[in-house]
């Protein structure tokens, strides 16, 4: 199954999905007849509206007023999004937040990664009120920091992210650095603020996305971890609840619809 989704929680006017996609899927250009905020949890994303196209390679909060016409590619290792649809029509939403920009917004470094991880966790756990209560939340997280800026990315640069991107084994980034042509500590400043994440983080957020998706194509959680390119089991475990705010076989399972 090339997209996983599951609904975790719904409400008049709102409706709130986790969904999976997998490597390669790609979405034509469309729109929502609701408004929608999302957080890229794990993965890429690469979103395309008319001129403007963002290459999303860190945790960040999108939104999208209804009637945006956008596409999507899901990219290498695909991506695990959050996300609130909510009608237009539902005046308490709209009277607390504004839906008429396209934006996005990047959560590391601020504290918005915690937020959003917690408010997750919450989400799934709660009922009723405290749920609606989880999503007032994470809501409030979407009119948090600043805007994505786009950035001149130099080409030794991407070549960095794209072999920390494939490689499963460790990589020696003194090595990248003197290939080319910079100190190792100037490779770390530019990636992290050019990516948004230090170079070791971007790699295992690699790595928990290609293991998820192995899992999600049956492999035991033991031999996804492998895929990945994690050391064993456990540490995949502990990186995924890192990075999402929940385990492995939790994610599965909501995705499964269990």
């Amino acid at each position: 199954m090339r997209t996983r989704q599951t609904k975790l929680f719904q409400s008049d006017g709102l409706t709130t999905l986790l969904s999976h996609y997998a490597p390669g899927v790609v979405m034509p250009k469309h729109t929502h007849d609701l408004h929608q905020v999302s957080w890229l949890l794990v993965g890429h994303l690469s979103e395309d509206h008319g001129a403007d196209e963002k290459q999303v390679d860190q945790p960040s909060i999108g939104v999208k007023p209804v009637g945006l016409e956008h596409a999507n590619d899901y990219g290498r290792h695909g991506a695990l999004i959050l996300s609130i649809n909510i009608d237009p029509d539902a005046r308490r939403y709209q009277d607390a937040f504004s839906f008429n920009e396209w934006r996005w917004t990047p959560c590391a470094g601020d504290g918005l990664q915690t937020g959003t991880t917690e408010g997750l966790t919450r989400l799934i756990a709660a009922r009723g009120d405290e749920a609606e209560s989880a999503i007032w939340d994470l809501l409030a997280l979407s009119a948090s920091g600043e805007r994505w800026t786009l950035r001149e990315v130099p080409h030794w640069l991407k070549q960095v992210r794209d072999q920390l991107s494939e490689c499963t084994a460790e990589l020696d980034l003194a090595a990248m650095a003197n290939e080319a042509g910079v100190h190792r500590v100037h490779l770390s400043r530019a990636f992290t603020r050019s990516f948004g994440v230090p170079p070791s983080v971007y790699r295992a957020r690699c790595r928990i996305a290609r293991s998820i998706t192995a899992a999600l194509h049956g492999e035991p959680l033991a031999m996804a971890a492998q895929s990945g390119g994690f050391a064993d089991q456990a540490h995949f475990s502990r990186q995924t609840k890192r990075a999402t705010g929940l385990p492995p076989r939790r994610l599965i399972d909501l995705l499964a619809g269990e």
